[in-house]
C-alpha cells in the first residue's frame, strides 16, 4: 500500500509499504491529501483510492480511540493510586 504520510515544501512523503519514498508533489492529483491511500494506474500516474482510504482513515481513528482509551485508564489508575 501507498499512502501519504507527509508534506515537506515541494514534496510528498509517502509510505510504500513501510519504506519512505519522496516525489515531487506535482506528480500527485491536485486534491490530494495527508493520510490518501495511492494507486498507480495504467499509465504510472498516482490516483487517490476513495474506498481504501475511507477505510485506512477509519482504521487510524479507531487505533487512536484505542490509545487514548487506554491512556485514560493508566491515568485513572494512577489517580487512584495517588489518593491511598
Amino acid at each position: 500500500m501507498i499512502s501519504i504520510d507527509r508534506f515537506e515544501d515541494k514534496y510528498a512523503i509517502l509510505d510504500k509499504d513501510g519504506v519512505i519514498v519522496c516525489v515531487e508533489k506535482y506528480a500527485l492529483p491536485d486534491n490530494a491529501r495527508e493520510g490518501d491511500v495511492l494507486l498507480i494506474d495504467e499509465h504510472g500516474n498516482f490516483v487517490i483510492a476513495e474506498d481504501e482510504t475511507s477505510e485506512w482513515r477509519g482504521s487510524l481513528m479507531d487505533r487512536l480511540h484505542t490509545l487514548c482509551s487506554e491512556g485514560d485508564d493508566e491515568s485513572a489508575d494512577s489517580d487512584i493510586n495517588e489518593e491511598s
